[in-house]
């Protein structure tokens, strides 16, 4: 699988984590673009002096470990969060939700508009996961308001200090947001930011029916005569949603690769469920695209994410552009 992903991600600027969801072993972990370490651990100084140089000033940054020490907005890959915060509050996936085609923000001379046919000015909420419907759930994060949506964000460990083995970023949601920032930040706007590990997590706890597990690396560490020094055992680290919540975002994350945003994840003979995510920070810079889901044999999660995905910004491009990576890491690992 980390070969595949290597190849699948080729001289694009992205990553990609893959996670047992039932353990929480991390399968594959990639940073493109990547460089050999033995330039910089040569005995030659001058040679490492060099290389460290060259590396440092290069454009495309290949020292940036962008798996899991830097942290990006999420886009429409946080919809599973904002999904979950509204499953938990009572709704289910046949809830109706106003989808308008333009959402004017509270107290703002802006708006929220739709970058895919969201099916009708009222869809369900099944029907604004697979369409990526940006007014859907814009009006969904008025409803619940940020507090709701920051304990759900806090609960799949948003603002919490990484778990895994590695050095890691914290990714994070705003601790104080007004009504417009709410709409924004429940499509992954606004200040919201995540590393692929954290929203590879995401769709981890859900595929393992609410439950989260510490992800890790290292199984075990020996001596040079290989006694073990010491041993990983999974290790439970949360339940962010219960097990029925769980059930039903499968259901609309299966429901969005069959028939919606997600179809280019589709993999014969296996059921997959996924989200796609396009997010833009800047308007002079190329939309960020994701693309997040899992497996359910093989019982994995995996999150690939294309930093200059350069094609115009709506959902589709998470789909055209990071689920083929997806895919390609979920054919290696059967």
């Amino acid at each position: 699988p980390q070969a595949a992903a290597v190849r699948a991600l080729g001289d694009q600027q992205g990553a990609v984590v893959a996670m047992n969801y039932e353990t929480g072993e991390i399968l594959a972990l990639v940073s493109t673009p990547t460089y050999d370490p033995n330039r910089l651990t040569t005995v030659d100084l001058e040679v490492a002096r060099e290389a460290w140089t060259e590396l440092l000033d290069s454009p495309t940054e290949p020292l940036k470990n962008r798996a899991t020490r830097e942290i990006y907005p999420p886009g429409s890959t946080f919809k599973l969060v904002t999904a979950a915060a509204a499953l938990e509050d009572g709704m289910v996936p046949s809830s109706e939700l106003d989808s308008p085609v333009s959402l004017p923000l509270p107290n703002s001379s802006r708006s929220i508009g739709n970058s895919t046919n969201c099916g009708g000015t009222t869809v369900t909420l099944q029907q604004a996961l697979q369409t990526s419907c940006n007014t859907a759930f814009g009006s969904l994060a008025l409803d619940l308001g940020d507090e709701k949506l920051r304990a759900m964000a806090e609960a799949f460990g948003f603002n919490q200090e990484p778990t895994v083995d590695i050095a890691a970023a914290t990714s994070r949601f705003p601790t104080e947001l007004d009504e417009a920032q709410t709409a924004l930040s429940g499509i992954g706007q606004y200040d919201v930011a995540a590393s692929p590990l954290q929203i590879v997590q995401v769709a981890a706890a859900i595929a393992n029916d609410g439950v989260m597990m510490s992800p890790y690396l290292v199984n075990t560490v020996t001596s040079q005569d290989l006694t073990v020094l010491n041993s990983r055992t999974p290790e439970v680290i949360g339940q962010p949603i219960s097990a029925s919540s769980a059930e039903l975002l499968q259901q609309m994350m299966v429901a969005t690769v069959e028939d919606g945003t997600g179809r280019p994840a589709q993999t014969d003979g296996v059921v997959v469920g996924g989200k796609t995510g396009t997010a833009q920070t800047a308007p002079d810079r190329p939309p960020y695209a994701w693309f997040v889901g899992y497996a359910e044999e093989p019982t994995v999660a995996i999150v690939a994410f294309v930093e200059n995905a350069d094609v115009d910004r709506d959902d589709i491009s998470g789909g055209r552009l990071a689920a083929p990576i997806f895919k390609a890491v979920l054919e290696a690992l059967r």
